[in-house]
């Protein structure tokens, strides 16, 4: 993560430079529409680090490959009610058969899905086929040999994912290596799990912070305290301006207010609300806090047969008020410092709570998730967690910090003032279709396209705290 920071650094600048270029010079706001712009980052994020590659998804709005993901969510969400069938069609028909059904089917999403699979499909196979022959010519030792265009194997010498997985592999047995199908089922799960749902933070996160503008102040200030430090520490950045100061990955990772904004946003708003699991072995699942059946026994564990479905709840256990408080549902980035201002992992001072039980006792005990990110379940827990927990969560919280330091050090941005044609206030609310998004509700909107429009300004001296 340290050494792949500043590589993708480029990529939250080129969206700076994006904002700057539409708003207007004489310190007036601009209504943007600031989400598509977020989602089309994140992409280029997870493509460099992910792949290695960059797709220019910030500048190039024609991207076969762009338009693909992008377009991936929504036409699956046409043909939904199909789902169940997929696992039939691919165990009792063949391609060509599958291929025919396609076809016959009179829903157009069908076809959709299918040219956007063949897309992500035969790109991520040009991009494995020459990550392949880099890494045969090894980059790090003579001189680079022509690389496609959109290879960013020199730049970024082998740090992102797909030069890792092809060492380890490499490396690895032959029962242990990734098959080609295997290693693009990776980086397919990676990219689809990690642009849209870090997109959808930092979204949330700038709503809040133009919906509570007090805290859109202080941040922008301890970002430039924070940068006004590292540049005096930094001769590289001895004659910079303290906006264009770029952290190191310690010092961005470490500031108490923005790690605080972050967590509670993520704890508050999960970009996904539930996820389900099958249980593929019967187990017993034991329960904290004892509940009564509907016979009025007391159940202190349930049994789970083999292919139940359970359905997780992770709004539930972040606004579980055993957990956080009665202000659980309350967006109070605080709960995650100390009396001293520093970061609180865990986000109280303590786990110890009161709990009245079935039979009406009331026991002290210590509560705490174990999810993997600050007792939090937004990124899930054990070996299941978010992309193999280590790295996955991690990198999503890099790059929404990178992004917000790096917009929030030049640009102020505020809930939109300007008027529909016939007048109506737009008003932003958060859609839940298996994630969030948000949506302008009617008459301004349809209340199904995804969009967040934003009053966008550069900054002045009355946006920071002395």
């Amino acid at each position: 993560m340290r050494d792949l920071l500043p590589v993708i650094q480029p990529i939250a600048n080129k969206l700076l430079e994006i904002f700057q270029s539409q708003i207007p010079q004489n310190g007036s706001t601009r209504e943007i529409n600031i989400y598509p712009w977020m989602i089309r980052a994140a992409m280029e994020y997870i493509c460099q680090a992910g792949f290695g590659y960059t797709f220019n998804a910030l500048e190039d709005e024609n991207n076969e490959y762009v338009n693909a993901v992008r377009n991936l969510t929504p036409t699956a969400a046409k043909i939904i009610l199909y789902r169940p069938f997929v696992p039939l069609a691919y165990r009792y028909l063949s391609p060509y058969w599958r291929n025919k059904l396609v076809d016959w089917m009179p829903q157009q999403g069908f076809r959709d899905m299918r040219r956007i699979a063949e897309t992500i499909h035969d790109t991520g196979k040009k991009i494995l086929a020459e990550k392949k022959a880099a890494f045969e010519s090894n980059w790090d030792d003579g001189p680079a040999k022509p690389r496609a265009k959109g290879d960013l194997g020199e730049r970024m010498r082998g740090r992102d994912l797909a030069s890792i997985m092809l060492r380890a592999s490499k490396s690895a047995s032959e029962k242990d290596s990734l098959s080609e199908a295997e290693f693009l089922g990776q980086l397919n799960t990676i990219l689809f799990a990690g642009f849209e749902t870090t997109a959808i933070s930092v979204a949330r996160i700038l709503h809040m912070l133009a919906i509570q503008p007090v805290y859109q102040k202080r941040l922008r200030s301890e970002i430039r305290i924070t940068k006004q430090k590292y540049a005096e520490m930094s001769a590289s950045n001895v004659d910079t301006g303290w906006e264009q100061v770029e952290l190191p990955y310690d010092t961005l990772m470490s500031m108490p207010l923005l790690d605080a904004i972050v967590r509670e946003t993520l704890r508050v708003f999960p970009p996904t609300t539930v996820l389900s699991r099958t249980v593929r072995k019967s187990t017993v699942l034991p329960l904290q806090f004892p509940v009564r059946a509907e016979n009025g026994s007391r159940l202190s564990a349930i049994p789970l047969e083999e292919n139940t479905n359970v359905i997780i709840s992770i709004l539930g256990a972040n606004h579980n008020k055993d957990i956080w408080g009665e202000d659980a549902s309350n967006w109070r980035p605080e709960r995650w410092l100390n009396l001293a201002g520093e970061i609180n992992e865990l986000g109280k001072m303590d786990y110890t709570s009161f709990k009245t039980s079935i039979d009406g006792t009331t026991k002290q005990q210590e509560i705490r998730y174990p999810g993997v990110y600050g007792s939090m379940m937004t990124f899930l827990g054990g070996g299941r967690a978010c992309m193999y927990a280590n790295n996955g969560f991690k990198f999503s919280e890099m790059e929404a910090k990178q992004v917000l330091v790096t917009l929030l050090s030049s640009l102020h941005f505020s809930l939109t003032s300007a008027l529909d044609e016939k007048g109506n206030v737009k008003v932003v609310r958060w859609r839940t279709d298996g994630i969030q998004k948000p949506v302008l509700c009617p008459p301004s909107g349809n209340d199904v396209t995804p969009q967040m429009p934003m009053d966008v300004r550069a900054v002045t001296a009355d946006d920071f705290y002395d």
